[in-house]
């Protein structure tokens, strides 16, 4: 098991990556379909863009920010 020291650690290296990424993506393309949702899914459900799959997978790791709140 990683200290809590080792997970702050990651958690800073993995959002500053997300952050360089982000800061790369032109606005067009986040509501453009995710790699992961069919071409003809996505013309059937268009909110299934990049930016939504980018804020679902946001809420789920302050989920895990809220589990390590509570271990600390």
């Amino acid at each position: 098991m990683p200290s809590l020291a080792e997970l702050k650690s990651y958690w800073q290296e993995i959002n500053s990556k997300l952050n360089a990424h982000i800061e790369k993506t032109s606005a067009d393309e986040w509501f453009g379909r995710h790699m992961s949702v069919s071409p003809e899914d996505f013309a059937k459900e268009p909110h299934r863009n990049k930016l939504n799959i980018l804020l679902t997978r946001t809420n789920h790791q302050s989920y895990h920010l809220g589990q390590l709140a509570y271990i600390n």
